[in-house]
């Protein structure tokens, strides 16, 4: 095999494992919008940041894209299960590891399959992937994962939002309509950030972005 044909291979290698990394560390910062912290704006620019990793990205690329968002998400935001097992509990250290390890797992395909479905199903960009299907497969993968399999609703974006003007949703529509709310703003981010988006599409998603913070205000409910 000719060096000419080992490069592009090790270049799109390392571009994915930088991919990876990135959505890790986006998942990880996450946590930063949740209490103690409660750096809201981060609940909007994280799940920003991961849709555009995963712009364009092949279905499956797409899902562990989502996954390392997930791990990163859950492994730093799920630490104090290490207390009430090991400490508190008195589980075996190792036990620990392996129950804590595959609740993470666990979390993590949540965000793979909202990624691998987006990119699976609705891969080429337009009004109807980013205005009604990302922020609508959120908000279901949220409520499955706090009311299926896991019964696990922790760090749902909704959540970090409870300092923020969009906690004026939850009147209207309870956590999931703040989460729907976040995450459309998160959409609008990532195209008022796109590149090649014309003025009127910036100009179109800035007004969705202030019109989700205005209208809990405008109803009341702030």
């Amino acid at each position: 095999m000719s060096l000419d044909t080992r490069g592009p291979s090790a270049a799109q290698q390392k571009q994915a494992l930088w991919r990876l990394a990135a959505a890790f560390a986006a998942g990880a910062v996450l946590n930063l919008a949740f209490a103690p912290f409660g750096w809201w704006p981060v609940a909007i620019l994280a799940p920003a940041a991961l849709l555009a990793l995963i712009r364009g990205l092949p279905p499956r690329r797409a899902g562990w894209t989502g996954a390392a968002f997930g791990i990163g998400l859950f492994a730093f935001g799920t630490y104090w299960l290490y207390t009430c097992l090991h400490v508190i509990g008195l589980v075996p250290i190792w036990l620990t590891m392996v129950l804590q390890a595959g609740l993470v797992a666990l979390m993590a395909s949540y965000s793979a399959a909202l990624c691998y479905l987006a990119n699976r199903y609705w891969l080429k960009v337009g009004a109807t992937r980013a205005w009604l299907v990302l922020p609508v497969l959120w908000v279901l993968l949220e409520w499955l994962r706090g009311w299926a399999v896991s019964g696990f609703p922790w760090l749902s974006l909704g959540y970090a939002m409870i300092d923020s003007p969009l906690k004026g949703w939850a009147p209207l529509f309870g956590v999931y309509g703040v989460t729907w709310a976040a995450a459309t703003i998160a959409v609008a981010v990532n195209v008022m950030l796109l590149p090649t988006v014309t003025v009127p599409r910036r100009l179109f998603a800035l007004g969705i972005a202030a019109l989700l913070f205005a209208i809990p205000a405008m109803l009341g409910h702030h």
